[in-house]
């Protein structure tokens, strides 16, 4: 179940319907988490959290089990400019390093 009461009526209502939407708007590369970093598909940089640009952000919550977090973003690479997708759990079991990428990404906006 997403977070449906801070987005729009036309946000997606899963995390592949993020995916699928994002796409559509032409967030078509991959980002990777890396110790404390990003890696760009688009050019292979690794950049750090504050130097990504984030422009679009889905939460989902499990709707059998509310610690199942997940997030969806749409990034832009600083250095080649292509725009692509960062999908991360942040629930309890998710790496604390990849927590505080995230936690850096977000607060950065």
């Amino acid at each position: 179940m997403s977070d449906t009461a801070a987005l729009p009526d036309d946000s997606p209502g899963t995390v592949s319907d993020a995916i699928t939407k994002l796409a559509a708007a032409g967030y078509t590369a991959d980002f990777s988490p890396r110790a404390n970093a990003l890696r760009c598909a688009g050019c292979g940089e690794v950049h750090t959290a504050q130097g990504a640009h984030i422009e679009k952000v889905f939460r989902f919550e499990g709707a059998s089990d509310p610690e199942y977090q997940s997030i969806v973003m749409g990034l832009r690479c600083p250095a080649c400019g292509v725009r692509g997708v960062l999908v991360s759990g942040y629930g309890p079991s998710t790496d604390p390093e990849e927590i505080e990428l995230i936690l850096s990404l977000i607060d950065r906006r």
